[in-house]
């Protein structure tokens, strides 16, 4: 194999090593340090970087601007502004959709919004797409409207070409969806989950999977340390979807055309069948996915065309068969048609979601500067322990590929913020990489505190209440 695919196997025998040590377990974690820190051979190791030798005499991967790491994975934050994001008051928000009105300055974010007080596990009929606003990227923003009513979810923004923005959905927001009750400050009460913001009775621990660099500025609670069966009932909770008959469902995608990031917005997806779908699976190979995506994102290629990343579920698949997987598709304009680039073969060699597509102009080290942040299940369950991270990356030279995962993942689901020790997410969901004027300037991410304290709760135990995050780049100077 080749160094970019030794790498990767490394990484994961370091990952299963780093599992074992949480269970009490000792694998030889020496070597672990060696396999995951071992510099670079060509610049294939350093995806989008480029390998140089320093003055060691060891080489080591050189990275762009936005990135850092061993190989050049990890996107580069500043500390959250605890005073950032979407929050409203007793209200669950989630994700968040960002663009810039360049002729009033104004941000506009488009988010979801969980009505009835409940909270992210009431996604499938509570949710909402509303409108907010703010004066700065990273926020605090001020809800505006509701653009879509339930059922609608998980919103994003792309600029598409001279005054024309797309704005990508699912769920056609018909009302046909019967909401969920019995819910109090944005969450919703069951076994599993409940709000109970008091103090915790368990001794705060250092959780074994936070850098040393978090450790002298907070610690975290045992209650954050769900099992294995907690987290495959949430997964079921979360994503226990029904298809229903009308577009008021999770596996309808839309697309609507507005000439600014304020709106207003025509809708262009069919209110039938599955709303925006993928073609052109054709060919001798059989196709791993039915036309049917959701959780799109988009970005401009020129001449109003766009390529779409998207999810679907995928039933054949060698690892994490049943669960959603990324691929990508292009379209001459936002009404279509869509003709797969990945027919044949997801991006992520296991199970991922809600993708963001982007294209890196800061770097000027390597070529390979496409990029696509995923979801995936930190629990490493559903990727037969292949990923037990919160979030995956792949890189490329263009977006109809070949695509690279990258061995680290871009962010995890700690948080650094400017004024408050670190605290840690149940998850981070959702990644939307923001522009302005073409230029990466922050990451926004659906966030759920679940049994860890946040900022605003310190004690924890805030059940499913989730709000949208947003959080600055820190780009290095080279």
């Amino acid at each position: 194999i080749g160094p970019a695919s030794r790498t990767f196997t490394a990484h994961l025998i370091c990952a299963a090593r780093m599992r074992a040590l949480v269970l009490g377990l000792t694998l030889g974690l020496s070597q672990c340090a060696t396999a995951a820190y071992s510099g670079c051979q060509t610049d294939a190791d350093c995806y989008g970087g480029v390998c140089v030798t320093v003055l060691t005499g060891s080489p080591s991967c050189k990275c762009p601007p936005l990135f850092s790491g061993p190989h050049c994975g990890k996107l580069r934050l500043k500390p959250a502004r605890v005073k950032s994001g979407l929050r409203l008051p007793g209200v669950s928000t989630w994700g968040g959709g960002i663009a810039k009105d360049e002729t009033t300055g104004i941000w506009h974010m488009y988010a979801s919004r969980f009505i009835g007080g409940c909270g992210l596990k009431s996604w499938t009929t509570n949710s909402e797409i509303v409108q907010a606003v703010s004066a700065t990227v990273d926020g605090p923003y001020t809800l505006n409207r509701t653009v879509y009513p339930t059922f609608s979810h998980n919103p994003t923004i792309a600029r598409v070409g001279p005054q024309t923005y797309a704005l990508g959905y699912i769920g056609c927001g018909e009302g046909t969806k019967i909401a969920r009750t019995g819910c109090t400050n944005g969450s919703t009460c069951n076994a599993t989950w409940c709000w109970s913001p008091t103090p915790a009775t368990s001794t705060p621990v250092v959780r074994a999977d936070v850098h040393p660099s978090q450790r002298s500025r907070g610690s975290f609670n045992t209650a954050s340390l769900p099992t294995i069966a907690t987290r495959l009932q949430t997964r079921r909770e979360t994503h226990a979807v029904d298809r229903g008959t009308s577009c008021d469902n999770p596996h309808w995608t839309g697309i609507s055309g507005g000439p600014g990031p304020g709106g207003p917005w025509v809708r262009d997806s069919p209110r039938i069948a599955n709303g925006t779908v993928v073609v052109n699976c054709t060919g001798t190979t059989p196709c791993w996915h039915d036309p049917a995506v959701t959780n799109p994102s988009f970005w401009p290629l020129g001449n109003r065309s766009i390529v779409m990343a998207y999810s679907t579920g995928c039933t054949d698949c060698a690892v994490s068969p049943g669960h959603k997987h990324v691929g990508l598709a292009f379209g001459a304009s936002i009404h279509g048609p869509f003709v797969d680039l990945t027919p044949h073969q997801p991006i992520f060699p296991f199970a991922s979601e809600d993708p963001a597509i982007w294209y890196d102009p800061t770097n000027t080290l390597g070529l390979e500067r496409w990029h696509l942040f995923a979801h995936t299940d930190f629990s490493g369950v559903a990727e037969n322990g292949t990923w037990a991270h919160v979030s995956a990356h792949a890189v490329a030279t263009n977006p109809r590929g070949p695509w690279r995962v990258v061995p680290d993942p871009p962010y995890s689901r700690a948080i650094m913020w400017d004024t408050h020790p670190p605290t840690w997410l149940e998850t981070r969901e959702r990644p939307q990489v923001i522009f302005d004027r073409g230029v990466p300037v922050a990451l926004s991410n659906g966030a759920m505190p679940g049994n860890n304290s946040s900022p605003w709760f310190p004690h924890g135990f805030t059940g499913d209440w989730s709000y949208t995050h947003v959080q600055l780049v820190d780009p290095a100077e080279l």
